[in-house]
């Protein structure tokens, strides 16, 4: 008996590691310079030890590095046009050109869920650059891209963006003054970590360009109530 128990034990162990994977990260890196635009891009792609996970992670994959290759795309057509028109100018000196540089940070890489949060840098011209920040919450289990209502109840969220306005609070201080009260309605990025959720604010969602971006860490233990 004790064999057979010893057994199945030993198969248990088997059937769990055959079924257990890891995902791991590495760089993806693209730059192209021309006398109308630079391009920059410094982001991550992801693979796992495991054949079926890894191929649909390769879709995965391929939606970033595709939204950011038309991106660059649209902008050097754009870039092109517009300078094409402008060297015909008499009196045009080019001390500009524009710009493209692509970051990203990682905030989860777990065999549950990738988690990042992807920074656009774009200057076309004036006084300041563009940022356009974009979070991809990747569901590994079902191969599912995480929207705010699949990580957030569609109910309660008056207790939901009272908490967040708190911890907005907590961070710029308590007198702060927002152009728009912060809320899961208007954040332009949301990214899930082991034990946060990171709720993040572009430049003029909530405050003056000169605060920069927001980034609103919160502990999930003080989310429990709204996290489906």
């Amino acid at each position: 008996m004790k064999k057979i128990v010893n057994l199945l034990i030993l198969v248990f162990v088997i059937c769990s590691c055959s079924n257990s994977y890891k995902v791991y990260s590495k760089k993806y890196t693209y730059a192209k310079e021309n006398d109308n635009i630079k391009v920059s891009v410094n982001i991550h792609v992801f693979n796992s030890n495991k054949k079926k996970i890894n191929k649909q992670i390769e879709i995965f994959n391929t939606s970033i590095i595709d939204s950011v290759k038309s991106l660059s795309v649209r902008m050097e057509k754009d870039a092109e046009s517009l300078f094409k028109d402008l060297r015909k100018e008499k009196d045009f000196k080019q001390h500009w050109k524009y710009d493209l540089y692509v970051t990203d940070t990682i905030y989860n890489l777990s065999s549950d869920y990738i988690s990042i949060l992807q920074n656009k840098l774009i200057y076309t011209g004036g006084a300041h650059p563009n940022t356009i920040i974009k979070s991809y919450n990747y569901r590994l289990s079902d191969n599912k891209l995480l929207g705010k209502d699949d990580i957030f109840k569609k109910e309660g969220r008056e207790g939901l963006n009272k908490i967040i306005k708190e911890e907005t609070l907590n961070l710029l201080g308590k007198d702060f003054k927002f152009f728009e009260s912060p809320s899961i309605d208007n954040a332009d990025a949301i990214n899930i970590s082991e034990d946060k959720i990171i709720i993040t604010y572009n430049h003029y969602t909530i405050a003056c360009y000169a605060q920069g971006i927001i980034k609103v860490e919160i502990p999930k233990d003080k989310l429990v109530d709204y996290l489906l």
